[in-house]
């Protein structure tokens, strides 16, 4: 038979504190208060409880603490969590349920002074002299006890039964979503506390990054970070203070990256940071703000004497320099962060960029069979026109859409979370009041701020995303819309300009025609992927000063060797279309360091050696037919072995050698940003002079001075 307790022992709850506390413990009414955000960064019952009993020693001393809790009005009861004079009391908990099952709303106190006989056989097995029982979602579908015990000495009082149950009250909600599963989602992908992503999203979406990366050989970082000033404050001056010092750093940190950036909170004082599209340097800028972001006093209204100051470390990894797996970055960006605890001032570690070998020849890395993609379907090109669109307009997110059946569909997309749904999903009508349907309906670009205010457009923020510039622009071929290029946020974080609109209006030109060939691949494929890799090489070319039309024109000239140098025409038809994308590989290089005018370094040497590979094998993935091999992945060798893969004299290939004089004729007639275009006679003598077949050279010499005036 349960235990009668008197009506005397039960407290009444106010949603107030009163008494004293206001007035003597300001700093216990604070960590009062920051308890429900406390409670957000449970992910577990038990992680819940725990965290209960660590935010009530502070408020109310005991010698003995434990959580009892049951499934339901009806269920039976059992300890998660016990402490002190509380430790291995189970029938003892059991007992003081059933006498409190009739009352769960309020607090109870038992001592000897309120009620002897409840006292004496509820407290006795305990070894107690006083036990303050608060109830946990009595009005909820589980229910259960925050319990204190008191060993000695005097009781406890109203005002510590009372403070008790609001602190049970901030986790009630938490504890009611735990038990029942009804945010399960929720709580695995969202930090409770901070509202970050959590560590199983981040193991996610980190994987994720480094195969988009990998696949579109564009560059992504890893930025980690820890406050260590955090475990001392927890110490000091109680949980609830650093788990509010923690939610500022994170609000400070949200502030301060970029959209399209994924935060996350992976252990208990350390972040982390995805950055897609971002190198060495853009990583190292970030790390620079997120230093002057943080260096003021933060949460000064809790803590007295202006706040507390924190001073973080970061390390850095970045694909590829770092290298091109996610346990590789991983593990460089925790090393990172190792060395960065050890220094002194602004404590920022990435490790230094790997040079190689400048004598290395071709490689033959995974990174280029990732390039293939999807065999045979247009919308591996798709994938990669969109990676160059980025590199032409700078934004934080760009959209590709195709027009489909009165909408525009979209198809590849970069700076997005949760990309795959977004491309699976996203269909917006042409009649819509969207940015996109604007433009697609009225056939001309949209260039926000400039053209319009942004708080005019009718969507400006969706799923937490705030746009502050836009820069949309349609894609017509041949008088029909074929889609919509769609740019939100500069990346640098200025707004899009008419020179951003001028620079990107040849190459959505381009992509126009790319997506009008799309439509022609299920009855022509070979037709559409000619057609369209010829668009992609042009589109490339484009991109670079002084080499619009190149391959075109070395296409041309090694035609006219072949049949100089009597080629049967379905030989020199293989060795014109080989021509046409001998360079194809180049656009898996960043284009930006095509079009620099100065010397590569190592490295970049390297990545520019591999692109006849690179082309060669996506070519290959996509099934092109009419081509010959040699004349792609050979037409950087030379005679005395100092091309790329150091073959000589009869080891390369008769239709490279015919590229190769092709490809180095064109260049040298070709003015260039830095240079005039070389006179024919004198570029001959060049090649001449140069370690290029003599046959094909003397041929040459022969077609343009027959040529001549």
């Amino acid at each position: 038979m349960p235990v009668e307790i008197p009506p005397p022992c039960f407290v009444s709850v106010p949603l107030e504190v009163s008494g004293p506390w206001v007035t003597e413990a300001p700093e216990k009414v604070n960590l009062l208060f920051q308890a429900q955000w406390a409670a957000r960064s449970a992910v577990s019952l038990e992680d819940a409880f725990g965290l209960l009993l660590d935010l009530a020693d502070p408020l109310v001393p005991a010698d003995g603490a434990a959580v009892v809790w049951g499934g339901g009005p009806e269920g039976g009861s059992s300890v998660h969590q016990a402490r002190g004079l509380a430790l291995q009391r189970e029938e003892s908990f059991r007992r003081l349920a059933e006498a409190l099952a009739g009352r769960r709303t309020q607090p109870v106190l038992l001592d000897e002074g309120r009620a002897a006989r409840a006292a004496w056989e509820l407290l006795d097995p305990f070894g107690a002299t006083g036990l303050v029982a608060v109830p946990i979602g009595g009005s909820g579908r589980s229910w259960g006890l925050l319990v204190l015990l008191r060993g000695q000495g005097q009781g406890f009082c109203e005002d510590e039964a009372r403070i008790l149950r609001l602190l049970a009250l901030s986790f009630e909600p938490v504890l009611e979503d735990l038990a029942t599963g009804d945010r399960a989602k929720e709580l695995a992908f969202v930090d409770r506390l901070t509202g970050a992503f959590t560590r199983r999203y981040f193991d996610q979406h980190f994987r994720g990054e480094v195969a988009r990366a990998n696949r579109s050989q564009t560059p992504m970082a890893l930025l980690l970070m820890e406050i260590d000033q955090i475990p001392d404050v927890r110490i000091r001056q109680g949980p609830a203070v650093a788990d509010a010092l923690l939610q500022a750093v994170v609000r400070r940190v949200d502030e301060t990256r970029r959209q399209s950036d994924t935060l996350a909170r992976i252990e208990r004082e350390r972040l982390a940071i995805i950055l897609p599209g971002a190198g060495p340097d853009h990583v190292a800028v970030l790390a620079r703000r997120l230093f002057d972001a943080l260096a003021a006093p933060l949460i000064p209204d809790l803590v007295p004497g202006g706040g507390i100051r924190v001073n973080p470390h970061m390390g850095a990894a970045v694909l590829p320099d770092h290298g091109d797996t996610a346990e590789t970055l991983w593990t460089r960006a925790l090393e990172s962060l190792e060395e960065a605890r050890g220094m002194s001032g602004r404590r920022y570690y990435a490790p230094p960029r790997p040079e190689e070998d400048a004598g290395d020849r071709l490689l033959d890395r995974l990174a280029a069979q990732s390039l293939v993609g999807r065999p045979g379907e247009p919308g591996v090109l798709l994938a990669w026109i969109a990676r160059l669109c980025r590199e032409v307009v700078p934004a934080d997110r760009v959209s590709l859409m195709e027009r489909d059946d009165g909408h525009l569909v979209v198809q590849e997309a970069f700076g997005f979370e949760g990309r795959d749904q977004v491309i699976r999903t996203t269909r917006v009508p042409l009649d819509s009041e969207s940015v996109s349907g604007w433009v697609a309906r009225h056939r001309r670009p949209l260039l926000v701020p400039d053209d319009t205010a942004i708080e005019e457009l009718p969507v400006n923020r969706v799923g937490g995303y705030r746009t502050d510039s836009f820069l949309s622009v349609p894609l017509i071929a041949e008088g029909e819309l074929e889609g919509v290029v769609h740019f939100s946020n500069r990346s640098d974080g200025g707004v899009f300009t008419r020179e951003d609109l001028e620079r990107f209006l040849p190459v959505a030109d381009r992509i126009a025609q790319v997506l009008r060939s799309c439509r022609r691949f299920s009855s022509d494929r070979q037709g559409f992927l000619r057609e369209s890799l010829a668009y992609l090489v042009d589109m490339v070319e484009d991109m670079i000063p002084g080499m619009g039309g190149h391959s075109l024109t070395v296409a041309q000239w090694a035609g006219r060797l072949a049949r100089a140098l009597g080629w049967d025409e379905e030989a020199v038809e293989r060795v014109v279309v080989s021509a046409r994308f001998h360079d194809l590989g180049e656009a898996s290089f960043r284009v930006h360091r095509l079009a620099e005018a100065r010397p590569f370094g190592p490295r970049e040497r390297r990545d520019l050696a591999e692109h006849p590979l690179l082309g060669w094998r996506f070519l290959e993935g996509l099934g092109m037919k009419g081509l010959d091999r040699d004349a792609i992945v050979y037409h950087h060798e030379r005679e005395d072995g100092s091309g790329y893969m150091g073959r000589k004299g009869d080891q390369i290939p008769p239709a490279a050698k015919i590229v190769a004089v092709a490809e180095a004729f064109v260049g040298l007639t070709s003015p260039r940003p830095y240079r005039k275009a070389v006179p024919i006679g004198e570029a001959v003598s060049r090649l001449e002079a140069e370690a290029f077949d003599p046959e094909v050279v003397a041929c040459l010499r022969k077609m343009v001075t027959d040529s001549a005036p």
